[in-house]
């Protein structure tokens, strides 16, 4: 699944239903989940890997130990 802003313009309480909503979905349907966010809280919370781009060039790229949507 690629996602472009899943959450943009949604409050935070909504933003996290969404995001986890989706991101429980992809775990429970063995799916991969590629979303490119400016929400950078929101990628540290739900994120396996995080991959941080700046002018079209990756600056970034790192593991995350998330537990979020975990069964």
């Amino acid at each position: 699944m690629l996602l472009d802003e899943p959450s943009a313009g949604l409050n935070e309480e909504t933003e996290q239903l969404i995001v986890g909503s989706l991101v429980a979905f992809a775990k429970q349907n063995h799916k991969t989940l590629i979303m490119v966010t400016h929400a950078k809280q929101v990628a540290r919370d739900y994120a396996e890997q995080l991959i941080e781009v700046h002018n079209g060039k990756v600056v970034s790229q790192l593991e995350v130990n998330s537990h979020a949507g975990s069964d």
